[in-house]
């Protein structure tokens, strides 16, 4: 054929290129539970006549029960692989193919949770940590004392100010208003200077 692709056949980096994607998307649908499940069987150690191999299953069910309660997707990956090595003919190839596929998966899941830490420290509850995580240098400088006591302050200024409007609604709305801005300017402070400092 003289080096000329035929329309409709696929080239051999074309099929693997294919067959490299449905992996992977098998790997990133494949979650804790179902390797769980489908490893605790092949574990489970009251199937297992041999004695010594008993053994050796009791020990994997309780590494992958503790990876299980742990929600932790590398260890359950480690024994699945060393599963599947001792099943398979050719375990080196395979552990490179899977390992690869599966090192792809927990990269996005290390992004995906780096993005949800971020979206946390934006949350109102951290936001007195925001400013610390932000410039962590600060923390070398940062007297707990002396903070403590400022926000102490605050803390009895704003409950003086919450007794002095009880009854004074229009004045209420007022200094509401004035922390609101204020709240707001501090939030987009800390916004710009973490986007400098990234």
């Amino acid at each position: 054929m003289n080096g000329i692709i035929q329309p409709g056949k696929k080239t051999k980096k074309q099929l693997e290129k294919e067959e490299r994607e449905k992996l992977l998307e098998e790997a990133r649908t494949k979650n804790i539970s179902t390797i769980y499940k489908q490893l605790a069987k092949a574990f489970h150690p009251d199937l297992e006549l041999d004695p010594e191999l008993k053994l050796q299953k009791e020990e994997l069910m309780k590494q992958l029960t503790s990876a299980y309660d742990n929600n932790d997707l590398h260890t359950l990956l480690k024994l699945e692989l060393s599963w599947v090595q001792k099943e398979e003919n050719n375990p080196d190839k395979l552990s490179d193919a899977k390992l690869s596929i599966y090192n792809e998966v927990l990269k996005e899941q290390v992004q995906e949770l780096e993005n949800e830490m971020n979206i946390q420290l934006e949350h109102p509850r951290y936001q007195a940590l925001h400013t610390l995580v932000s410039f962590p240098g600060q923390l070398k400088s940062l007297n707990l004392s002396h903070k403590k006591a400022e926000l102490q302050a605050i803390a009895k200024d704003i409950a003086k100010t919450v007794v002095g409007l009880k009854g004074n609604e229009k004045q209420a709305l007022h200094e509401i208003k004035i922390i609101t801005s204020i709240f707001e300017e501090q939030r987009k402070l800390d916004a710009a200077m973490a986007r400098y400092f990234r």
